[in-house]
């Protein structure tokens, strides 16, 4: 299957090519919603996926609706501009290759690299950003309750209190690494 990906008319760069990604290429590669479904999709997938597996879920994340309710419509209109468009531009970039012909797609390692500017965050997740705020948020009222005398900080050493804050905030920084280290490909 890699065999004839490699083959392709429309082919990703090799590993060996050493891509550089530019912001205005890793930034138009992200400025399209499409593209940034069609990257997630296909990190869900194990090896390589076709383009009516990717508009199929792509149609359906596009109408917040499941895949059973989509319309012929729907995954036609994304079929078509991701054939003709989205795909040749992920893999012109490097980070899919991708054989038009067969319409077999597959994610190159180059795509971690777009990893620093996506946060995927799932519907039933709170983003990393507003965790951290919130902590920041909690810290510096604790902060302030502890400066102010406020009871019941007064009966507690002010060191103790750190070192909570600190132990806090390593832990919630080691489950983020550990995170994001599981999502890599």
């Amino acid at each position: 299957m890699s065999q004839s990906i490699s083959q392709s008319r429309t082919q990703a760069p090799t590993e060996a090519e050493n891509i550089d990604h530019s912001l205005d290429t890793v930034f138009q590669t992200l400025g399209n919603q499409r593209r940034r479904f069609t990257i997630s999709y296909l990190k869900t997938v194990e090896e390589t996926a076709t383009i009516r597996e990717v508009a199929t879920q792509v149609a359906a994340w596009e109408n917040d609706i499941s895949v059973e309710e989509l319309s012929y419509q729907d995954r036609k209109r994304v079929y078509t501009s991701l054939y003709q468009s989205h795909l040749p531009k992920l893999a012109a970039a490097g980070f899919i290759n991708y054989d038009r012909d067969r319409g077999i797609i597959k994610l190159t390692k180059e795509v971690d690299n777009l990893d620093l500017y996506l946060e995927p965050v799932r519907k039933d997740e709170i983003p990393w950003s507003e965790c951290y705020l919130g902590l920041g948020a909690v810290f510096f009222a604790l902060t302030v309750a502890v400066w102010a005398g406020a009871y019941p900080f007064t009966l507690i050493s002010p060191l103790l209190i750190l070192g909570v804050l600190s132990l806090t905030l390593l832990s919630v920084a080691t489950i983020h690494t550990v995170g994001n280290q599981k999502r890599r490909l």
